[in-house]
């Protein structure tokens, strides 16, 4: 090893170890975490092992899991199990997987890039991290995507190697790892298709997508889970028809295009709206910008003796590709900031000409001048990313009627249902309740906290709003009225459809209830996080209100 990659890797280690030591004081910020899905990952990871590839998943009655269960996240949650060993408390332990499954993405990256002789990997490699602050928020976050990501890169480099049976095996390990392995053959077949615009137009050119494509499908249908695996495919699909039509259900901010609607009713609006996008994701948009632009000068051979590689090609079509997905869902940013930032690193690779072949002179002051240029832009994005991740923590995006209502202290200590000094509401349900008793859940994504503090018992549903919508029309359309308060409360009614003696909820969002914050119909417990009706009896009234 030279004495120049010594340095850089040496200085590859000061970064990942100081930014490892930057996020893991953001992930224990709060004894919880500040999204929700991240107590069922900690607790499922830790009942894996006395589980095993259990077919039924009863903590979600109103669900096809209940009977038909598949991991979406197999190999995701084998990997956080040794970490989440401990039952009182297996979330800390899920933290740390998570903050070592981003840095493992980091390496990941900075490795392709090595392995593709791009020039200051370690710039490009920092402008990955702090480029974009719903990136490193999404990267920050106890959720199966992280893996994805590290997959997505390892992934990123076999495409554009053309290493046709690497893609066939990662194509494979992507079906076991990730609810979304179709994403590895998206990449795949827009980086074809960028070779394609470049004017390689052979049959070779198509193989790595054929290969990724076969191995995601071989996973699916090969899987300890299979065939729920197929079956789970097939829900997906019709979740997403149920939202295309246009179904009225709560869902994550993630799953809002990264342009509203409303962004195209004006050119004022367009304007704020393309200015918080260059806001939010500032590095990906600079990386295309600048592939885009040097890809096309190199095209026109407006570069002298440079030219526009195939791998540079390919890595600029899934890029387009990604940034075209982001205007869909917000969330796949997770996919176009390492693809942008790869295919910006490719492009520069190509249009710049050797160090070798400039004056030592010369050499001295492009030196210079880039990594002081580099560390200007570098630290201005790292600022506004940490900002933007301060923001996206504390946020109280509403999400329709049932906005969060999370207070700073409660944000801090992470729980709505349990407390260190009083044990919550799930030490009341513990001790009141029979363990396997069904506990209706008003709020879908209350679940996950529930199903980590409260295990012993099952609820309604959780993770997805629609995985009851489209097997249990009339219980989620019945539950979704009275949540958004188009039609009363009605404890009989809701008793009747879902079996559940007990209802529970938040209680900032029980006081957005007339008849509930009145005090007409009053709970069986209640605290500063939660409160706890019951919902048959002689004491309950079948419609709440006067």
């Amino acid at each position: 090893m030279n004495t120049a990659a010594l340095r850089n890797h040496l200085l590859l280690a000061f970064v990942l170890l100081y930014f490892a030591s930057v996020f893991r004081g953001v992930l224990f910020s709060t004894d919880g975490v500040f999204e929700r899905d991240g107590f069922y990952h900690a607790r499922y990871a830790q009942m894996l092992t006395e589980r095993g590839l259990s077919r039924q998943f009863p903590w979600m009655q109103f669900t096809d899991w209940k009977e038909n269960f598949a991991d979406k996240d197999f190999l995701y949650h084998l990997i956080l199990a040794p970490f989440c060993r401990d039952a009182a408390e297996p979330l800390p332990g899920a933290k740390w997987a998570t903050l070592l499954l981003g840095m493992a993405a980091y390496l990941a990256f900075y490795i392709a890039l090595v392995r593709l002789n791009v020039r200051w990997p370690i710039f490009w490699t920092v402008l990955l991290i702090v480029g974009s602050g719903i990136f490193l928020n999404r990267m920050l976050m106890v959720r199966s995507h992280v893996f994805s990501v590290l997959l997505m890169i390892l992934s990123s480099w076999a495409i554009i190697r053309d290493k046709v049976w690497l893609c066939l095996v990662l194509g494979f390990v992507y079906a076991w790892s990730y609810s979304f392995p179709l994403a590895m053959v998206i990449t795949a077949i827009a980086a074809c298709a960028g070779r394609f615009a470049l004017g390689e137009r052979t049959l070779r050119t198509w193989q790595t997508a054929a290969a990724a494509t076969g191995g995601v499908a071989l996973g699916l249908v090969i899987h300890p889970y299979s065939p729920n695996t197929l079956t789970l495919v097939w829900t997906l699909v019709k979740i997403a028809t149920s939202r295309a039509a246009g179904i009225p259900l709560e869902l994550g901010s993630e799953f809002r295009p990264m342009l509203s609607s409303n962004a195209f009713s004006s050119g004022h609006a367009l304007v704020a709206g393309l200015f918080s996008m260059l806001i939010e994701i500032p590095g990906p948009l600079l990386a295309l910008s600048a592939a885009v632009m040097l890809a096309i000068f190199l095209k026109a051979g407006r570069l002298k003796d440079r030219r526009l590689s195939s791998e540079s090609a390919a890595a600029l079509g899934a890029a387009l590709a990604w940034f075209a997905a982001i205007f869909v869902f917000s969330r796949l940013v997770e996919y176009l900031a390492p693809l942008a930032t790869l295919a910006a690193a490719l492009v520069c690779r190509d249009a710049l000409a050797p160090e070798n072949e400039l004056p030592p002179r010369t050499q001295l002051t492009r030196y210079l001048a880039t990594a002081l240029a580099s560390l200007m832009v570098l630290s201005g994005l790292y600022f506004l990313a940490l900002q933007e991740v301060s923001e996206l923590g504390y946020s109280t995006l509403p999400h329709g009627v049932a906005q969060m209502y999370i207070n700073e202290a409660q944000w801090k200590s992470g729980r709505f249902f349990s407390d260190a000094k009083t044990g919550g509401a799930a030490e009341w349900m513990h001790a009141h309740l029979p363990a396997d008793s069904t506990v209706l859940n008003f709020h879908w994504d209350d679940f996950t906290e529930l199903y980590y503090d409260a295990p012993q018992f099952h609820y309604i549903v959780g993770l997805d709003p629609t995985l009851m919508r489209v097997p249990y029309p009339e219980q989620s359309a019945t539950l979704e009225a009275m949540r958004t308060q188009q039609i009363p409360l009605d404890f009989a009614k809701l008793h009747q459809l879902f079996g559940a003696d007990y209802m529970i909820m938040r209680s900032t969002r029980a006081a957005t209830f007339p008849d509930l914050k009145n005090g007409v119909l009053r709970p069986v417990y209640a605290d500063d996080g939660a409160v706890i009706y019951k919902l048959q009896g002689p004491e309950v009234r079948g419609q709440g209100s006067e």
